[in-house]
């Protein structure tokens, strides 16, 4: 997470290819649809991360481990300060925004496995006019319609 959550340390697929197994799998269909790896996801999320660069996490919410699963349930925030996303520009004063996710991995032999991530993206979309459901999401798609 603190990867992910960083603006100097993800840069992409390459920043947690070693935490990961070779053919580990990515699943957020809503969010994510087009990724299917941790290494896409961090690609992706890179390109949030040049637009939101001061993205961070509140607090964690609710964390448990069990057996070879990790819940990390938490919030964060940010600002759209950074570089434009998807073609729209930032705004003066930058839009603050805060919402919730959750993320279940699966380690084995102290490599992610699995990773499960379900974000409530709509709250960030619409704090920073993102214009939900119109543009591409993440790593391919549409979000509804067009």
């Amino acid at each position: 997470m603190s990867i992910a959550y960083s603006p100097t340390k993800n840069t992409g697929a390459d920043s947690v290819r070693h935490l990961c197994h070779a053919d580990s799998w990515f699943w957020s269909p809503s969010t994510f649809p087009g990724c299917s790896t941790p290494m896409d996801y961090a690609e992706s999320h890179s390109t949030v991360m040049k637009s939101v660069n001061n993205l961070h996490i509140v607090r964690f919410d609710q964390a448990w481990a069990k057996d070879s699963h990790v819940l990390l349930r938490y919030t964060a925030e940010g600002s759209h300060a950074g570089e434009p996303y998807k073609g729209i520009e930032k705004s003066e004063p930058p839009k603050k925004a805060r919402w919730s996710a959750a993320a279940i991995f699966e380690i084995e032999s102290g490599k992610v496995r699995s990773f499960t991530k379900d974000w409530d993206q709509k709250v960030m979309q619409v704090s920073y006019a993102f214009r939900p459901f119109s543009i591409p999401l993440l790593c391919g798609g549409y979000g509804g319609r067009e």
